[in-house]
């Protein structure tokens, strides 16, 4: 019997342990005896799989609050689409006490309630004359035709993704189909036209103000990925997650056709904006059509949602080196 020298991730299988565990040649997936007999007729198996040879990795890089435009080095196709995820926070008042958000938007931090960006932010800011509070979103309007911005009616902060005609943009108008709202997680989809892709942070004096920081960011080319069927919170029909809970939340990877989610690699699987890895998975029929599914549970604060976000993307490789992907919509609740 091969010796396995890198500690598994360990699960379970209806009840029954099994674990998987990775050599530096290849992968084997060890079930136990007892209750798995039913499946594979007492014997215990090894079965080993080539090392991953995944699709394209994704593309990481910064994306600085003080560049209106930030190259990805990605020319679309027509019609093509990406992934996106981010993280991290961005400061549109570092120099007059912080207004910090999230990629969605959200804020994290507020200026002084004395200061100009304070003032700035309740009285320019949708909507008008409200501060700004912890948690809450102030979206960028136009404030006139010689401050363009990215994408107005979207919160100042968020991360936003366009597609120019050129590589090196100098202007607006060099995105003939403007900016599309991403925040946390999303997708860009380049249009007819196909063009570079571009990623900014939602503002109009992105250089030359007081913005600081950026977002890591994530770009997954979704044809390089296999869409597959994920249910989050099997049974439910609203799916509602609190972002603030300190719970945990099911989403099941389904097999359908010839896809059997149990060649899913649970260690590979990222779930939300954050991608956050699960901490326990079993075999289980959730759908009941006599297939094993899936099943793997999440810690909820470790997703990363935010109040608007309205599903959530997962992310993975099969043993064999195949990456997938699938999404669900979800409810956000106790936001107020």
């Amino acid at each position: 019997m091969m010796r396995i020298s890198e500690r598994p991730i360990r699960g379970d299988l209806d009840g029954a342990g099994y674990s998987f565990a990775e050599t530096g040649k290849q992968r084997a997936r060890v079930r136990s005896a007892g209750r798995s007999r039913d499946i594979l007729g007492g014997v215990l198996v090894l079965l080993f799989y080539p090392a991953v040879v995944g699709a394209a990795d994704p593309t990481i890089l910064d994306v600085q609050s003080n560049r209106f435009f930030v190259e990805t080095g990605i020319m679309a196709s027509p019609g093509e689409s990406f992934l996106i995820r981010a993280s991290g926070k961005v400061d549109l008042a570092a120099l007059d006490g912080g207004y910090l958000t999230g990629a969605d938007g959200a804020i994290a931090a507020t200026p002084p309630a004395d200061s100009g960006a304070f003032e700035f932010f309740r009285d320019r800011a949708g909507p008008f004359d409200t501060d700004p509070v912890e948690g809450s979103r102030k979206s960028f309007l136009p404030l006139a035709d010689y401050l363009p911005g990215h994408l107005p009616g979207a919160p100042y902060g968020a991360l936003v993704a366009g597609f120019s005609r050129t590589a090196n943009p100098v202007t607006f108008d060099d995105f003939p189909n403007g900016f599309a709202l991403i925040g946390n997680e999303g997708v860009a989809r380049a249009p007819s036209t196909g063009g570079h892709l571009f990623l900014g942070v939602n503002d109009f004096n992105n250089p030359g103000g007081d913005n600081a920081g950026g977002f890591r960011v994530l770009i997954f080319k979704l044809h390089d990925l296999t869409e597959v069927d994920i249910d989050i919170k099997p049974g439910s029909d609203k799916n509602r997650l609190n972002p603030r809970s300190k719970g945990r939340v099911w989403v099941a990877i389904l097999s359908e056709g010839n896809f059997d989610a149990l060649q899913v690699d649970p260690g590979t699987v990222r779930l939300g904006p954050s991608g956050a890895s699960p901490d326990r998975y079993r075999a289980k029929d959730i759908n009941r059509d006599q297939q094993p599914d899936l099943a793997l549970r999440f810690m909820t604060s470790g997703l990363g949602i935010g109040c608007e976000d309205t599903s959530l993307t997962l992310t993975g490789d099969t043993y064999a080196g195949a990456r997938v992907f699938g999404s669900d919509e979800i409810t956000t609740v106790s936001c107020r």
